[in-house]
């Protein structure tokens, strides 16, 4: 409870450091909390893999693990294929919990998704991009997996 004043200097959007005061009232203490916020610029992970030769309506599977004792923030899912159509499902963990669902046409056989927010994913999970081969003879399926572990 009490009043509490926000300051902060940066430029939104731009990397860089911003520092955060918030001072609060507690008892008619004043509480000054000082906080230095980075931009992140390691434990980057851009993963990328391929299978060959994925059957007319079998999926091809693209898998990352997070580190152990580390948190993937998912930012980035690119999938593709040497041909098209494709079904592409993002997942992670045993159940699996299902993130996201597209489709791409042999006209523009690739999808790119940029998640909103960063999706944390606990450290040991399967990631996993699903490309499902929709197109009457086999091909390759490739797949990208981006974002930061914290």
């Amino acid at each position: 409870t009490g009043t509490f004043n926000v300051a902060g200097t940066g430029t939104a959007g731009s990397p860089g450091t911003a520092v955060l005061t918030v001072q609060g009232i507690s008892g008619g203490t004043p509480l000054p909390v000082t906080a230095t916020f980075a931009e992140v610029t390691t434990d980057v992970i851009s993963y990328y893999d391929t299978v060959s030769s994925v059957a007319n309506s079998s999926t091809g599977t693209i898998t990352y693990t997070v580190t152990s004792a580390k948190t993937l923030m998912l930012k980035q899912i690119i999938a593709s294929s040497s041909g098209g159509p494709c079904r592409v499902q993002i997942d992670y963990g045993v159940g699996p919990t299902i993130i996201f669902v597209g489709f791409y046409a042999s006209s523009s056989p690739f999808l790119s998704v940029d998640f909103a927010q960063p999706i944390p994913i606990a450290a040991s999970t399967a990631v996993n991009v699903k490309i499902q081969n929709n197109s009457g003879s086999a091909q390759d399926v490739y797949g990208f997996i981006g974002g930061v572990e914290i």
